[in-house]
């Protein structure tokens, strides 16, 4: 439930964008493209890609380099980054971890033809 009040929310994820630089997380994620750690802008993710397992490997640090932040940044912060870096992924990232079920494609868009323009009348048309 504390997830979803940062999802999506401009400005949980305006700050939290402040708040990875202010932390330095820029210099294992380079801004979100990779580098020393992973990058945070594809549809690659190890641990899951939802808001929620964003926190928790951000609280609870990962083997091979995440460090915890958990006690070191205010819990308000940390799902304020959370939010920022879930911005950053692509669409397919939301699918989630290890074992859980992909989502079901949404169905492809119709081919329906573009509306009309909408005919403006002015005083040169005659």
């Amino acid at each position: 439930p504390v997830a979803r009040k940062y999802d999506g929310n401009a400005q949980a994820i305006n700050t939290g964008s402040r708040l990875f630089d202010w932390y330095n997380c820029s210099g294992c994620h380079f801004h979100g493209a990779g580098g020393i750690g992973p990058s945070l802008a594809d549809d690659t993710w190890i641990y899951g890609g939802r808001i929620d397992q964003i926190y928790d490997s951000i609280a609870r640090g990962r083997p091979n380099g995440m460090p915890s932040w958990q006690g070191k940044i205010p819990a308000t912060e940390l799902w304020e980054i959370a939010a920022y870096v879930h911005s950053l992924s692509a669409p397919e990232a939301t699918k989630g971890g290890p074992g859980e079920a992909e989502p079901v494609p949404s169905p492809p868009p119709t081919n329906q033809p573009p509306p009309p323009m909408p005919q403006t009348v002015t005083g040169l048309d005659r």
